[in-house]
């Protein structure tokens, strides 16, 4: 039987509950992401190495991360892994982006464009993910809510994503995010290696903005 509401336990992710996160990316996340599917990236997926590694770690200790579980089950079956940005003091990583190395080429090329934007700290809202059972009933809204309240109380004025696939758009859209930048594969003057064949018609990728409260 299917989980109802009630049945929904929202709380916040912390880095205990990493390797569960990464196991969850890895199973389902990854395997839908349009852009992972489109460099093939899902079929030797390992997001607890590397940069990517690196930045669930960041996310999970900001306090900003929101995940759900059937309470009934104690399934993990949704996540929004977040993290505080600040304009002066930026973050770069040191290590290997491995197999998501043209998932973050991408992603930077379309984010590097929130800075456009007059605020100082930032809510990036890095991967969000419900599991494929348990969509349309607002889990993945729900966890984003949590998530800005959080950051809002942490000094974020803006909170941003980047939207690769049109699901996941629509969700932002609901919570009154606005579109920014976009990036369409198909157009000349890129050499980002994308088989948009597995994508399933996600051509698109795009900056989505909310000021914060």
């Amino acid at each position: 039987m299917m989980a109802g509401e009630d049945d929904i336990e929202y709380f916040f992710l912390k880095e205990d509950d990493f390797d569960e996160v990464v196991a969850f990316l890895a199973e389902d996340y990854f395997q839908r992401e349009p852009i992972t599917l489109g460099t093939h990236a899902n079929k030797k997926c390992e997001p607890g190495k590397g940069r990517m590694g690196e930045d669930v770690r960041r996310c999970l200790k900001s306090g900003l991360s929101v995940g759900a579980r059937d309470r009934k089950s104690g399934q993990l079956i949704g996540l929004r892994v977040s993290n505080l940005l600040d304009r002066e003091k930026p973050f770069k990583s040191t290590q290997p982006c491995n197999e998501f190395e043209e998932l973050y080429r991408i992603a930077e090329h379309v984010v590097n464009h929130v800075y456009e934007e007059k605020a100082d700290k930032f809510l990036m809202l890095f991967l969000l993910s419900v599991h494929k059972d348990y969509g349309a009933r607002g889990i993945a809204g729900e966890m984003v809510k949590m998530s800005m309240e959080a950051g809002y109380s942490q000094g974020a004025q803006i909170a941003f994503t980047c939207i690769s696939n049109v699901l996941s758009g629509k969700v932002f859209e609901k919570l009154g995010f606005k579109k920014g930048f976009a990036l369409e594969y198909e157009k000349p003057g890129h050499d980002f290696k994308l088989d948009l064949t597995k994508m399933h018609g996600n051509k698109v990728a795009y900056l989505v903005t909310k000021e914060l409260p």
